[in-house]
């Protein structure tokens, strides 16, 4: 029985102790979206494209537009690598308010795009 009690008493305090170390992190959904895409495409007419190959960052992606409620399609791809590659395509429209950071600079790429696809 004394045992018993000692093993409870431990598995107390462990809890306790880590209630009390633990720390929250903040992280922006814009920010995730930003940092774990490992490249972005914009097609000059208002439609952009996240990609990553890491499934993990894909769940955070994911995440992180549907927190927003931005409409976006997801689709998986081999590259020409043999390896895997994780696309969401949604309007540059959707992040504006949501992401400046991000828009800006997909903004700035859409509208390379589309001045050349223009003078072609």
């Amino acid at each position: 029985m004394k045992n018993d009690n000692l093993k409870n008493s431990e598995s107390t305090v462990s809890k306790n102790e880590t209630k009390k170390n633990s720390a929250t992190i903040e992280v922006k959904a814009d920010w995730i979206l930003d940092v774990f895409s490992e490249s972005q495409y914009a097609d000059g007419n208002g439609s952009v494209s996240l990609y990553t190959s890491c499934v993990r960052d894909a769940q955070w992606m994911e995440l992180a537009l549907s927190t927003l409620n931005v409409k976006f399609e997801y689709q998986e791809m081999i590259d020409k690598n043999d390896e895997f590659l994780f696309e969401y395509n949604f309007l540059l429209g959707d992040i504006e308010d949501t992401c400046p950071a991000l828009y800006k600079n997909l903004n700035e790429l859409n509208s390379k795009l589309h001045k050349f696809f223009k003078a072609i």
